[in-house]
Order: C-alpha cells, then sequence, then structure tokens
C-alpha cells in the first residue's frame, strides 16, 4: 500500500514539473514602448523640448519669488510675495 502511495505522489510530482516546463507564460512579455526600449520614441525630442520649458519656466518664478522674498522687510511683504507668486503661477504650485 505504501508503494503505490509513493508512485502515485511521485507520478504526481513528475507530471506537474513537466506540464510546467511546458507551458507558456501566462502573461506575455513586459510591454515596451518608446523610451523603455533604450531607444528614444519619435516625438522625444518634442516631449523633451517642452519639459525643458516647463523646468526653465518654474526657475523664472521661483527666482523672481527669491528676489521679493530677499527685497522684502517685513512679514507682510513677504506675505505679498508669496500671494503674488501664487497669482503668476497660472494654477500651478
Amino acid at each position: 500500500m505504501k508503494k503505490i502511495i509513493a508512485i502515485v505522489l511521485a507520478a504526481m510530482v513528475l507530471t506537474s514539473v513537466a506540464f510546467a516546463a511546458n507551458s507558456t507564460p501566462s502573461s506575455p512579455t513586459p510591454h515596451t514602448g518608446p523610451g523603455q526600449s533604450g531607444q528614444p520614441g519619435p516625438n522625444f525630442a518634442a516631449h523633451k523640448e517642452k519639459i525643458l520649458s516647463s523646468i526653465a519656466q518654474r526657475i523664472q518664478r521661483l527666482q523672481a519669488v527669491q528676489s521679493c522674498v530677499q527685497s522684502a522687510q517685513d512679514h507682510k511683504a513677504i506675505k505679498a510675495c508669496r500671494e503674488q507668486a501664487r497669482g503668476n503661477s497660472g494654477g500651478q504650485r
């Protein structure tokens, strides 16, 4: 009886191993879109330029606020600088 149980268990293990080795993965390889494959996509240059332009605009706004705060003489003036910065940010923080 023990031999039969051992044989059945061994057959089940071998069957599952063989099945796993022959089966294909349930999901295909991960998606590699533009930029993920190492090669830039067709709109890479335009996208890069848009990001750089956005960064430059944020730097200019921050420099204006910095200048305003540096020239402030009291808390009221600093508050005005911050309010002005929020008004000029175009809804961005």
